[in-house]
């Protein structure tokens, strides 16, 4: 799936993705809506979501929900359907 990407970028350089991201039944049915209006696209785990950055060195925290990426202020758990319909990361070529 995402053997382009590593290659495409130069050492030294950084990828920041986000994605939507399949994290509950609530999730599909958003996805299904999104799909109804726009025809393409789909929603993907936090594993698909991270293999993307394969050949990379991921950045602390990792790929996680949005608002748990680094956030500002402390993030009560648990997640709304919300917080967890996007996922993202920032990783380094080496």
């Amino acid at each position: 799936m995402t053997d382009g990407i590593p290659g495409a970028i130069p050492v030294g350089s950084y990828l920041f993705l986000t994605h939507f991201c399949a994290s509950s039944p609530e999730a599909a049915g958003l996805e299904r809506a999104l799909l109804a209006d726009l025809g393409t696209g789909r929603f993907r785990t936090l594993e698909e979501i991270t293999a993307y950055f394969d050949g990379l060195e991921l950045v602390d925290p990792g790929v996680t929900y949005l608002p748990l990426w680094r956030p500002e202020e402390p993030v009560e758990p648990p997640l709304t359907v919300g917080q967890s319909l996007m996922a993202g990361g920032l990783a380094l070529k080496v």
